[in-house]
């Protein structure tokens, strides 16, 4: 393949994605357009303060089933890293 076979190639690829570019382009922004204006979901404080509660709860009965577990099966629970402290959990990411 020559250097003149090669500029019309890479021509006729850019010609055909510019004018993909310009036919759809409008399609898309029509497809696009409910999604921008459609009203954010706002988050329920309520709502995330009773996940994080009950979130609290499974760890801490995960916890109490790994120990159990472990003691089950002959192991020491001093293997296991220690509990949570009480409050919010060291597991669970709080938003800053």
């Amino acid at each position: 393949m020559n250097l003149t076979q090669l500029g019309l190639i890479l021509g006729v690829l850019g010609l055909g994605t510019w004018g993909a570019v310009r036919l759809l382009g409008p399609f898309a922004s029509a497809l696009a357009d409910p999604l921008r204006h459609r009203p954010s979901a706002g988050i329920d404080a309520g709502a995330t303060a009773a996940l994080r509660t009950e979130l609290e709860a499974i760890h801490e009965r995960l916890d109490f089933l790994e120990r159990a577990i472990l003691t089950a099966r002959g192991g020491s629970p001093a293997a296991l890293p220690p509990r949570a402290a009480e409050g919010p959990s060291s597991r669970v990411a709080t938003p800053v």
